[in-house]
C-alpha cells in the first residue's frame, strides 16, 4: 500500500466495511458506517439519492452477498463479476460497472475492480480492503450530497453522484504515473553516468516501458466505460446536457492522460535507442581491438613466417648449401624478411587494421527527430 494513498484515511472516522451516505426528500443528510449491512437497506429506501460503500477483502463473493440484500438481479451480478479488466451491463431498471483501480509496486501495475451498481435511487461501490482511495470521499460525503439539488430528476442526482465516484478513482489512478515518472527520472541519471553498466539499464528501461503499457491498458478500458455511459441512453444515466458534459470532461481527462502516458512511453523508447547505441559502439570498439590485434598479428607472422621458409627450402639436398654460402644466404634472409614485412605492414595499413577508430555517436532528442521529421514533410 502507497503512503500517499493510506494517509486519505488518517483521521477519517468512516473506516469501518459498509458505509452509507443518503439524503432525503427534505434535504436532510445522513452518513453511517458499520461492520455489517443490517440497516442500511431501510436507510437507502427513504432516501432520495444515496450512496453505499463497500470495502472487503472479498470483492466478488461478499459484495455479492451484500448488493443481493439490496434487491440488485442476480443476472446482472453474473454479467458484471465476470472478471474482466472492466465491465459496462445496462439492464434498464440496474445497470453494473467495473472500473480497474490501479495500484504501483516496485513498478509492477496492479489493478483491483472497482464495481459499481446503480438502481433506482442508489449507487453501491464494491472494492477490496486495502484500497483506501474513498476514505476521504466518506468524510466529504455529506457536503456533497447536499450540494446536490433537490428539485431535478433522480437520474440527474444518480449520474451526479457516479460521476464523482469515478472523477475520484481516476484521480487515484493517475497518480500512480507520478511513480513512474519517478522511476524514469533516475534512469535519465543512469544514463547520464558513463558508469552505469549496461547490463543494469536494459532491464530497467524494459520495466519502465511494460508498466507504461499495463497502465495505458487499464486507463483505456476506463475511458470505453465512460464512452458506454455517455451513449449507452440507459435509464438511470441522465440525459441533462449539463451533466452529461461532465462525464464528456472526464473522458476529455481520459484522453489527455493517454496522451501524457504515450508521450512518457515515447521519451523511454529513446532510451532504448539510446542504448542500442550504446550496444553498438561497444560493438564496433571491440571489432576494431580485435582488428588492431590482427593486423599486429599478420605483420608479426610475416616476419617469423618468410625466414623461417626460406630457411626450409635453402637448406634441403636439393641445394647442398655449406659455409661458404653464408655471405649471400645470410643478406637473402635479412632483406627477404625486412622486404616482406615492410610490404605487408604497408598493405595491411591501406586496410585500415591498423587504426582504431570507434565512431562518434550523436544522439537526438525525441522532440528534435519530430521536428526534422515534419521539415522533410
Amino acid at each position: 500500500m502507497k503512503k500517499n494513498e493510506s494517509l486519505q484515511g488518517k483521521g477519517n472516522k468512516f473506516t469501518k466495511k459498509f458505509f452509507c451516505a443518503a439524503i432525503n426528500g427534505r434535504g436532510e443528510t445522513i452518513t453511517q458506517d458499520a461492520e455489517n449491512i443490517e440497516g442500511f437497506k431501510d436507510i437507502v429506501s427513504k432516501a432520495a439519492v444515496a450512496w453505499l460503500d463497500i470495502r472487503t477483502d472479498d470483492p466478488f463473493s461478499e459484495g455479492k452477498f451484500a448488493v443481493l440484500n439490496l434487491g440488485l438481479s442476480e443476472t446482472l451480478l453474473s454479467s458484471v463479476l465476470g472478471g474482466g479488466v472492466s465491465a459496462y451491463e445496462d439492464f434498464d431498471e440496474e445497470v453494473g460497472i467495473v472500473l480497474p483501480a490501479i495500484h504501483v509496486r516496485n513498478l509492477t501495475i496492479q489493478s483491483d475492480p472497482l464495481i459499481i451498481f446503480i438502481r433506482e435511487n442508489f449507487v453501491v461501490t464494491i472494492h477490496a480492503s486495502h484500497m483506501e482511495r474513498f476514505l476521504q470521499l466518506r468524510r466529504y460525503a455529506e457536503i456533497f450530497l447536499k450540494k446536490i439539488s433537490r428539485n431535478i430528476p433522480v437520474e440527474d442526482k444518480l449520474t451526479l453522484v457516479l460521476v464523482r465516484i469515478i472523477d475520484e478513482n481516476n484521480s487515484r489512478n493517475f497518480e500512480k504515473l507520478r511513480e513512474i515518472e519517478e522511476a524514469s527520472d533516475k534512469l535519465n541519471e543512469w544514463l547520464m553516468n558513463p558508469e552505469t553498466p549496461v547490463a543494469k539499464i536494459g532491464p530497467e528501461i524494459h520495466k519502465i516501458k511494460h508498466a507504461l503499457m499495463v497502465y495505458l491498458r487499464l486507463i483505456w478500458a476506463t475511458g470505453d466505460v465512460l464512452n458506454d455511459l455517455r451513449y449507452g441512453d440507459s435509464k438511470l444515466i441522465s440525459d441533462n446536457r449539463g451533466v452529461l458534459d461532465q462525464i464528456s470532461t472526464l473522458a476529455q481527462s481520459i484522453t489527455g492522460h493517454v496522451a501524457l502516458t504515450e508521450h512518457l512511453s515515447n521519451i523511454v523508447t529513446s532510451g532504448l535507442e539510446i542504448l542500442q547505441s550504446i550496444y553498438n559502439n561497444q560493438l564496433q570498439e571491440f571489432n576494431n581491438r580485435l582488428a588492431l590485434l590482427i593486423g599486429y598479428l599478420t605483420i608479426i607472422g610475416t616476419a617469423v613466417l618468410v625466414p623461417n621458409t626460406l630457411g626450409t627450402i635453402l637448406s634441403g639436398s636439393a641445394f647442398n648449401l655449406t659455409k661458404g654460402d653464408l655471405f649471400w644466404y645470410l643478406p637473402l634472409l635479412v632483406f627477404s624478411t625486412i622486404a616482406s614485412t615492410y610490404g605487408v605492414y604497408v598493405w595491411v595499413k591501406q586496410k585500415g587494421l591498423l587504426t582504431q577508430k570507434v565512431p562518434q555517436v550523436r544522439y537526438k532528442s525525441h522532440r528534435k527527430r519530430e521536428t526534422e521529421g515534419k521539415q522533410k514533410e
